[in-house]
């Protein structure tokens, strides 16, 4: 799990079903499933100088960047330890941006 937000409280995790789970940590409450990867989802750090974006990793290889409604989403895709495609107009097949847990 990562802690982070403006004021740390709030827990995202990964999961084996290729989503990540946004959690209030004081109340324990489940705010947000995130989907967009499609196989599991391996690691998610929140941005050390921003408290509205963080990132995950999947097995799919691709890493993911999101944030705010406003901020425009991007998609990372990584081959064989090479960057093959920045794609920042990227909404993640249709997904919802995340928005409004923070």
């Amino acid at each position: 799990p990562a802690f982070g937000g403006v004021n740390e409280n709030i827990v995202l995790c990964g999961s084996e079903d290729s989503c990540i789970y946004v959690w209030n940590r004081d109340k324990g409450d489940l705010l947000l499933k995130i989907e967009g990867h499609t196989l599991m989802v391996s690691s998610v750090h929140w941005s050390p100088s921003d408290p509205y974006v963080f990132a995950s990793a999947s097995d799919d290889q691709s890493i993911r960047i999101w944030g705010t409604e406003d901020m425009p989403m991007c998609e990372i895709i990584i081959d064989n330890k090479e960057i093959k495609r920045i794609d920042p107009s990227s909404n993640f097949n249709g997904q919802p941006r995340v928005n409004g847990f923070i």
